[in-house]
């Protein structure tokens, strides 16, 4: 499948708004799933104290 010139430019049914919209509620909602995670892993951190290092590393490593 090849991709052509003209379908790299948005049609005249687009604006450059409507793709800025879409783009910006992609970023909301993926913040707002990060802002999830963290708030999860702080959570473990704080209740689980005393599981291994191993555990601990692993959490952080599946974070990042």
């Amino acid at each position: 499948m090849s991709v052509t010139t003209s379908s790299l430019y948005p049609s005249a049914g687009q604006s450059l708004h409507n793709t800025l919209g879409a783009a910006f509620l992609g970023v909301v909602f993926a913040s707002i799933l990060f802002g999830i995670t963290n708030l999860h892993v702080f959570l473990y951190y704080r209740q689980y104290q005393k599981d291994s290092r191993l555990q601990n590393l692993s959490v952080s490593h599946v974070v990042l």
